[in-house]
């Protein structure tokens, strides 16, 4: 695998609209070991002062996934041997909060390429803004992606 081209930054990647199910939510707070009610049940969650069950922190960053191999598409087509992927880091910017119900939109783009280690590693960072249907700001989302290239350095 040669250097991933930094031509790259600035690359919009489809937009994907997701509707986001109480059913996915409450698995979600179920995996992540969140006992508060307000994430599994209407009624608590009403009471709290939601509309519906809110979207845990963490749970836009899945709502991403879910396509199988298409998830990784962009990565592929820009040469990336997904055998050598890493997952670097993840952070959150939230700006409204979102509920079972909602339809968000989710809009990534590429927006830094680079290596380190005379290219034995290479960082692809992407970040998506999510917004709902009204186009409101809902939250950014940054990731960086680590790419081990074997073969740099021999």
């Amino acid at each position: 695998m040669g250097a991933i081209d930094p031509a790259a930054i600035g690359t919009e990647l489809p937009v994907r609209e997701v509707d986001v199910e109480r059913g996915r939510l409450r698995s979600f707070a179920s995996a992540i070991g969140e006992t508060d009610p307000v994430y599994s049940d209407v009624d608590a969650a009403k009471a709290a002062g939601h509309a519906d069950l809110p979207v845990p922190p963490t749970f836009l960053f899945g709502l991403g996934l879910g396509r199988g191999e298409a998830d990784f598409t962009w990565l592929t087509d820009l040469g990336v041997d997904l055998r050598h992927v890493l997952h670097g880091e993840q952070s959150f910017t939230y700006h409204s909060p979102a509920h079972a119900g909602d339809t968000l939109t989710l809009a990534p783009k590429i927006t830094d390429v680079f290596s380190k280690r005379g290219g034995a590693l290479q960082f692809l960072v992407r970040e998506t803004a999510v917004r709902d249907a009204g186009g409101n700001p809902v939250a950014d989302l940054r990731e960086t992606i680590v790419v081990r290239d074997p073969g740099a350095g021999k």
